[in-house]
């Protein structure tokens, strides 16, 4: 089969881009800042839930989830199964709380229940996870851009390989300049109604590609089962239902990483707020429930076949995450290619555009103390802001970040949303008051701790200080055996334990106070 011209792909996106900056004009011609911050409150829910699916499945999903299927086999399922009951606790435990404070950023619940300092240490968790998401997930699609675009057209520029040709740094400014002049206008107005557009791609590129790779195998149904089947690769629970990395580890991080990553995430929230009510709200939550199951086992499939088909003709593979592209571009027919790239770019630019827009209205709400009333231009400044600010994460961290990048937007999310869920959690479950001033230390404290017990540094301080501390308040031996399970489990069980550690300091803090809320 052809290749798919690097050249076509370049304008394909270019035409892409005008469809968005199409649909940007026609929804933005009315809106005010209450339209970029709420959409005033006029999304029709399955519109929401609609969109959704192209939010939540990234370009990263799209390829690194099919990407885990050669190391994992179909492990991941478990813990898309923990993400449909995440969204059970967001509908029924937090969107009731936040459509009753009739809150613009979510983050001002913890100022009304704990204080000021508290709200700003959340917007600033959730600036700095989604900052870095928005920022992974954006420089996956450059860095392919690269791969499998300009450096076939001649110009070249990636970080290790720099020459007097298109730079890198230039790729990324474009991307980030393209999402900006179609949502600087209209913000979530304008996204609920090109993330439509984005989703319908999206699930378009699922279907066609699962039909090619089956083609590219030139076997039945029957054969292919069978040989799936004996090399496990479908397996679903690969380590059991108890242990590390097992079933229960899996599904309970999974539901902790969806309240968390959606639940205490402003870009997510943001769609579910600008509902008419709060029963469309949880409408929207409660069908996507069972649609991000139905499409996570989609890929999983498509990553099946992909491995069985790059096993079967011998096909060296470098890293998982470029599978997929690799097989679309080279060996897809011409239609089914161009599909497969709005498809990525789809999805990818479902994913960013609203995380630039929730963090400038986070940053304007939180921090600046903006409301309707503020001047756009002001907004519009701020929103060009963010865009830049994600340019200088890309280019200086992300291009070298190793590992599959799904990987590593978990291991972010495991560190910035954990103390949010514990901040959260504790404000609604118990009536212990508790310090501005400790809740916002606390939120700080939680994940630098973190990071030290993940890398092991923790137990190895204490091994090499026994003489030195009061062992007969601990017994070693029990922290010994919990910190190996810690240090060597699945990195998606660091949200669990690190938002429990969160919720642990906040009960001590409240002890100094003794008093509950009136």
């Amino acid at each position: 089969m052809p290749q798919l011209d690097p050249s076509l792909i370049l304008y394909v996106l270019i035409g892409y881009f005008f469809v968005l900056f199409g649909i940007s004009w026609y929804t933005s011609r009315k809106a005010d800042n209450n339209s970029f911050y709420l959409g005033n409150h006029q999304s029709p829910w399955y519109i929401l839930v609609y969109g959704l699916i192209g939010t939540s499945i990234s370009g990263i999903s799209l390829l690194s989830v099919t990407g885990k299927v050669m190391g994992s086999s179909f492990g991941y399922m478990q813990t898309a199964l923990g993400f449909a009951f995440g969204y059970f606790v967001i509908a029924y435990v937090l969107l009731p709380i936040y459509y009753r404070y009739n809150v613009t950023s979510i983050y001002q619940y913890l100022q009304l229940r704990y204080g000021k300092a508290s709200q700003v240490s959340g917007s600033i968790l959730f600036l700095v996870s989604r900052s870095m998401g928005a920022a992974i997930r954006l420089s996956l699609m450059a860095v392919i851009l690269h791969n499998f675009v300009f450096s076939k057209l001649g110009v070249t520029g990636l970080p290790g390989n720099e020459t007097n040709g298109f730079p890198f740094w230039l790729t990324v400014l474009i991307i980030l300049a393209m999402i900006y002049l179609y949502t600087f206008k209209g913000g979530i107005k304008t996204i609920i109604w090109t993330d439509t557009l984005q989703t319908t791609l999206l699930l378009l590129t699922l279907v066609v590609s699962f039909v090619m790779v089956k083609n590219l195998i030139h076997e039945g149904w029957g054969d292919i089962s069978k040989s799936l089947y004996h090399s496990k690769i479908t397996d679903l629970f690969p380590n059991g239902f108890l242990g590390k990395n097992s079933f229960v580890e899996l599904f309970v991080s999974g539901v902790f990483l969806t309240v968390g990553m959606t639940g205490l995430d402003q870009a997510m929230m943001q769609r579910s707020l600008s509902a008419r009510n709060l029963k469309d709200a949880q409408k929207n939550l409660l069908t996507f429930s069972w649609v991000i199951v139905l499409v996570n086992f989609v890929l999983l499939c498509i990553g099946a076949l992909l491995s069985y088909y790059f096993a079967k003709n011998a096909i060296p593979l470098g890293k998982t995450d470029n599978m997929f592209f690799q097989v679309a571009t080279n060996s897809f027919e011409v239609y089914a290619g161009v599909i497969f790239i709005l498809g990525f770019a789809a999805s990818t630019f479902s994913s960013s555009d609203d995380a630039m827009t929730a963090i400038t209205t986070s940053f304007a709400v939180d921090f600046l103390k903006w409301d309707d009333s503020k001047p756009e231009w002001k907004r519009k400044l701020l929103h060009a802001g963010v865009a830049l600010f994600l340019f200088a994460i890309i280019v200086t961290v992300c291009a070298s970040m190793q590992g599959a990048a799904i990987d590593n937007v978990l291991l972010v999310a495991s560190y910035t949303y954990a103390p949010l869920l514990g901040m959260f959690f504790f404000g609604i479950i118990t009536r212990k008051k508790v310090k501005d001033t400790y809740v916002a230390i606390i939120a700080v404290l939680t994940p630098l701790v973190t990071v030290i017990v993940n890398t092991g540094f923790g137990m190895k301080w204490v091994s090499e200080n026994m003489d030195n501390l009061p062992v007969d308040f601990f017994d070693y031996n029990i922290f010994n055996r919990v910190m190996f399970y810690i240090t060597k489990g699945n990195g998606n069980i660091t949200i669990v334990y690190s938002a429990a550690f969160c919720a642990v300091l906040l009960y001590i803090a409240s002890l100094f106070s003794n008093q509950e809320l009136d």
